[in-house]
C-alpha cells in the first residue's frame, strides 16, 4: 500500500473517496496525507495527518511514512497483553535451576537422584510452559519473568 495525498483522491473517479473527503471537510479537514498499513493478521490500519491547509511537501513524505510505521509498531506493542505468569512445580524449578547452571541431564539426574528420562520429561514441560523450543530460551524467559535470577 502506497502513502497518498488526499488531493490525489480527487483525481480518481471514486464515489467512496469523494464521500470520505466530503465528510472530512465538514470537520475542517480539507487536506491531508495518509500512510495505509496492513497488520500481520490482515487488518487495515493507517495514519493520517490532516487539517485545513496541510499539503505535505514531497520531500517530507518519506520521513512521515517512517514515523507512521514506527508509531503503528509501537502502538501495536503497547496493546499486547503481557504473557500469563508461569508457575513451576518444585521439581520443574529444581531442573530449571540446574539447566541454568549448565548441567547435563545425566548430571541433573545424579544431583536430584532421579532418572535422566524424568529430567528430560521435566525439561520438555518447562519449555512448553514458557512456549519456547530449547532450553536456552527457557532459561532466558525464566530470567525475564523473574522465575530465576
Amino acid at each position: 500500500m502506497v502513502p497518498f495525498s488526499w488531493t490525489e483522491l480527487w483525481d480518481h473517479d471514486s464515489p467512496a473517496g469523494h464521500r470520505i473527503l466530503g465528510e472530512a471537510a465538514e470537520f475542517g479537514l480539507k487536506e491531508g496525507f495518509t500512510v495505509p498499513m496492513v497488520t500481520l493478521d490482515g487488518h487495515s490500519a493507517g495514519l493520517s495527518i490532516a487539517g485545513a491547509m496541510t499539503e505535505l511537501p514531497p520531500h517530507l513524505r518519506g520521513p512521515v511514512q517512517m514515523m507512521a510505521i514506527y508509531s503503528f509498531a509501537r502502538a501495536a506493542h503497547l496493546r499486547e497483553r503481557p504473557p500469563a505468569p508461569v508457575t513451576l512445580t518444585i521439581r520443574e524449578a529444581d531442573v530449571l535451576h540446574w539447566i541454568a547452571e549448565g548441567k547435563t541431564d545425566w548430571e541433573i539426574a545424579r544431583i536430584l537422584q532421579v532418572s535422566e528420562h524424568l529430567v528430560d520429561k521435566v525439561a520438555r514441560q518447562i519449555k512448553s510452559k514458557f512456549q519456547v523450543v530449547n532450553r536456552v530460551q527457557a532459561v532466558v524467559q525464566a530470567m525475564r519473568a523473574g522465575v530465576i535470577h
